[in-house]
């Protein structure tokens, strides 16, 4: 079995929020962590520090360069490749190997199933669910492209995500339980695209 690459970009105080859960739990799926700090501060780097991870920092605006940010970083990986926001935590039942057994079916991409938790750790939105790349083999010809001027460009390259098979894997994402998160997020949204796109 191949080894597994972690990956998680980080942005500012991503440390008081959610990033010990998904530290722990990238850790215990991945053989190397690689944390990109985005204006992140001391904290964020000391917690990366504290999970070992092989450190990046790249200071573009988040909201501008997110893209590019992305595809800048999955071009230094080889292999399978698992990615993680700094709010999602992968249910604790699944192990290393359990991913592992995946890389020898086929598919170079799999779709895990985000569970968007909602005013409580143990309340979610079924009606805000959904699958999403989060798992990739990387294909050196196929490219680390993103979704060039996207907002939101998803985790894993485009050529990836848009030929993802499904791993019956939960990803528990925290980013919208609070009502002050979601209204940040919104703002967001209304600044980086206004337009919906």
């Amino acid at each position: 079995m191949e080894p597994i690459t972690g990956v998680i970009i980080v942005g500012p105080h991503e440390a008081s929020r959610y990033l010990e859960q998904t530290l722990r739990s990238i850790t215990k799926l991945s053989d190397r962590l690689v944390v990109v700090l985005c204006n992140a501060t001391g904290k964020e780097m000391e917690m990366a520090i504290k999970y070992k991870a092989k450190i990046r920092i790249d200071n573009r605006e988040w909201g501008l360069h997110q893209a590019q940010i992305k595809s800048d970083t999955h071009k230094i990986f080889t292999g399978w490749v698992l990615a993680l926001d700094a709010d999602e935590v992968i249910d604790k039942q699944v192990t290393k190997e359990f991913l592992q057994q995946y890389q020898s079916k086929g598919p170079k991409a799999y779709h895990f199933y985000l569970v968007n938790h909602w005013d409580a750790p143990n309340r979610w939105r079924m009606d805000m669910s959904f699958w999403r790349a989060h798992y990739y083999q990387t294909v050196v010809e196929y490219g680390q492209v993103f979704g060039n001027g996207s907002f939101d460009p998803g985790l894993i390259p485009n050529w990836a995500a848009s030929h993802a098979s499904y791993m019956p894997v939960f990803v528990r994402h925290f980013g919208l339980m609070k009502k002050e998160d979601r209204e940040r997020k919104v703002k967001r949204y209304e600044k980086y695209d206004s337009k919906q796109k």
